[in-house]
């Protein structure tokens, strides 16, 4: 399956930051086929899972097309 025929799903998760100490949320977008496909894949990206911990993922909503191609994505 092609990236621009798959889903796009959103990954929220908790990031240690070592210079203040704290966990810091943040959101990362990619397509997949469901959602443990986009674990797979966010793993993939960010092996150290003591410094990133995974709080959800599922598809992304309220999401516009910004180009003919489907390759410029807005998100609400």
């Amino acid at each position: 399956m092609t990236t621009e025929k798959q889903p796009l799903y959103s990954v929220a998760y908790e990031k240690y930051n070592r210079r203040t100490g704290e966990w810091v949320p943040v959101m990362e977008y990619l397509h997949a086929e469901d959602a443990g496909h986009a674990r797979v894949q966010f793993c993939a990206m960010n092996p150290n899972r003591q410094t990133c911990k995974i709080v959800a993922i599922g598809p992304v909503i309220g999401y516009h097309v910004e180009d003919n191609e489907g390759k410029v994505l807005s998100l609400d």
